[in-house]
């Protein structure tokens, strides 16, 4: 299959020119082994969503489980439509049913199942809805 260059969408390795990045994938590695959390800052169509999408491609090889999930167009959603998503993305990914329905439950799914591995990938979490997030302020 040619290869071409990708103007718009998720970047996709076999179809499209793409950058690996390989010290980036793996001090990203390095990091969620440690059990730590970080964030990339960079301005928009500069390769974040496809670092993530391709760290959640090597995480899974080692046994992670990774689930890769962005909020763009979140804006209006409630907690439990967002986590409806989830649901749907972990189910789509790992063919796991994760049934989270509020923010109790996620926090208590994650506690109980720290073995497992799971790495949550939030993608675009700046157009996530302000107004649930800070309505207890």
């Amino acid at each position: 299959m040619k290869r071409y260059f990708n103007t718009s969408g998720p970047n996709k390795p076999e179809k499209h020119y793409t950058l690996k990045r390989k010290n980036y994938i793996e001090k990203g590695i390095s990091l969620i082994k440690d059990v730590k959390y970080f964030t990339i800052w960079a301005p928009r169509q500069t390769g974040k969503s496809t670092y993530f999408r391709l760290l959640a491609y090597e995480l899974k090889k080692i046994g992670f489980k990774p689930v890769f999930f962005s909020v763009e167009g979140f804006i209006t959603f409630s907690i439990k439509n967002t986590l409806y998503e989830l649901n749907i993305c972990a189910a789509e990914q790992l063919g796991i049913e994760f049934n989270i329905e509020s923010l109790e439950e996620f926090s208590q799914f994650f506690r109980k199942n720290t073995k497992d591995k799971f790495v949550l990938i939030i993608d675009e979490i700046e157009q996530f809805n302000h107004v649930y997030c800070y309505r207890s302020l």
